[in-house]
């Protein structure tokens, strides 16, 4: 479409509007700023503080360089990091502290317009002077609250760039390309720091971090959430010697190629992608594993959750060890559980036990067996039970909270699950053929439970890979 003379005036006004209006939403954020901080209730700073950093980041995302270079606020404290401006202030109460704070980074060769997010972190309660200050650490620019009378380092934000990039591609808001290049950017920036991945973390609180309680293995993850659905993992691996020498191996998420995921042995750069929420070292015939609870993802109707097995042998690493024992000979590597969206299921270790106790998934209706997008826990569990072979498969256990997890004696035989590989190696699609979980919930107990399939009544709605039970 061309535009005609008469339009080309309005056009530079429009333009040269937008710029002063952008260039005073800065101003803006800063009244609202100094407005905010002189706030002593908890409760209205927590109902105005999401609006604040709404705004703050829009403002942010929307002026020119120059106009940031060259904005003084009187409410919040600057700091340079190089790549980025941080613009932050401490919010505080005799019960509550806080660091609310806005970053932008600094205009590319490539002239596009530079990411901006907002943050608010909880700090421990203080009425000490606080101070930023800048921390370098293996070549990443972050900062640290400090106390300003004790030079004692209260709160470390390991790397700001690095959490801005989380920020965009956790946000579906965002456009593909950019949580594409947000994600690079994460994986580049992160994937020689050892000794920050090995360290405190509590700065970062969009990467999940789970740690083994032999303290010999952590696995770093982010989750990539895109509108279209096609969803992936990133991660980092970390494995630690007798010296408790970390060593950093990067894990690739490659699910769309692996064909059938419950039998494939892989390595870090061919990984089934998963937030990992728990790990549970174990031995089979004087060997360690790791057992590792994770959660996939979620699309427009499932979710998926996962038992990886892990082997580490001289820090070479492979996930999907076959110790997951069925009967009538089978045997599994890993275990992909995919399940409505309206539904929760929850994966749990009970060490009295030494049971994996899981939540029975089944159809909402017979007719739909088989068709991932209906099922759901229908009050009943199962088990994986800790042997000398492995991890032996029991149904139906029993659950209370005298004794936690125990087989249930009524169950003579262990019944053998009817089991059917995700089509496309897990992918993700409307209506699904096959099912990680049973075919049927028929002739199972209930564990003292009103028995039924009515997992789609509890309110289970929630497909946020932040939710405690996915």
């Amino acid at each position: 479409m061309k535009f005609r003379a008469p339009y080309l005036p309005l056009l530079v006004a429009l333009c040269l509007a937008t710029n002063a209006f952008a260039a005073s939403s800065l101003d803006n954020v800063d009244k609202a700023s100094a407005k905010l901080l002189a706030n002593t209730d908890p409760r209205e700073m927590d109902y105005a503080l999401p609006q604040w950093l709404a705004d703050a980041e829009h403002a942010l995302a929307n002026c020119e360089a120059a106009d940031v270079q060259h904005w003084q606020p009187s409410s919040l404290n600057s700091v340079d990091l190089g790549t980025a401006w941080l613009f932050y202030a401490f919010w505080r109460t005799d019960k509550q502290s806080r660091l609310v704070g806005v970053a932008r980074r600094k205009q590319d060769a490539g002239g596009s317009l530079p990411l901006a997010f907002a943050f608010a972190d909880d700090l421990p309660p203080t009425k000490a002077v606080l101070a930023i200050e800048q921390a370098q650490d293996e070549g990443l620019s972050g900062v640290s609250v400090v106390d300003s009378a004790e030079q004692t380092v209260l709160y470390t934000i390991p790397d700001m760039l690095a959490r801005m990039d989380l920020t965009t591609v956790s946000d579906v808001s965002f456009s593909v390309s950019q949580k594409e290049a947000a994600a690079a950017e994460l994986r580049s920036r992160l994937g020689n720091a050892t000794l920050t991945l090995a360290g405190d973390l509590s700065g970062m609180p969009l990467l999940t971090v789970a740690d083994s309680p032999d303290n010999k293995v952590r696995i770093v993850t982010f989750y990539v959430a895109r509108k279209d659905f096609i969803t992936y993992c990133g991660g980092w691996l970390l494995t630690f010697n007798k010296k408790k020498k970390p060593t950093l191996t990067p894990l690739v998420d490659e699910t769309p190629r692996i064909g059938k995921p419950e039998q494939a042995t892989l390595m870090p750069s061919t990984w089934y992608g998963a937030l990992y929420s728990k790990i549970v070292p174990f031995k089979v015939q004087k060997k360690t594993y790791y057992a590792l609870f994770g959660f996939k993802g979620a699309d427009a109707v499932v979710k998926t959750r996962v038992i990886d097995i892990l082997s580490v042998e001289n820090d070479n690493a492979k996930f999907g060890a076959p110790l997951l024992l069925h009967p009538q000979n089978k045997v599994y590597r890993r275990r992909v559980f995919q399940y409505s969206v309206k539904a929760s299921m929850s994966i749990m270790y009970d060490d009295k036990s030494k049971m994996i106790v899981y939540d029975h998934l089944a159809p909402s209706e017979a007719l739909l067996t088989g068709q991932t997008a209906f099922y759901g826990p229908d009050l009943s569990y199962d088990a994986y039970l800790l042997t000398d072979k492995g991890w032996e498969y029991q149904a139906d256990i029993q659950m209370t909270k005298e004794n936690g997890a125990q087989p249930n004696p009524e169950v003579k035989e262990t019944q053998s699950d009817r089991l059917t590989q995700p089509a496309n190696g897990g992918g993700r699609r409307n209506t699904y053929s096959g099912s990680s979980s049973y075919g049927n919930s028929q002739g199972r107990k209930n564990n003292g439970n009103s028995k039924g399939n009515a997992w789609l009544d509890k309110g289970k709605g929630n497909s946020s890979p932040t939710s405690r039970k996915r």
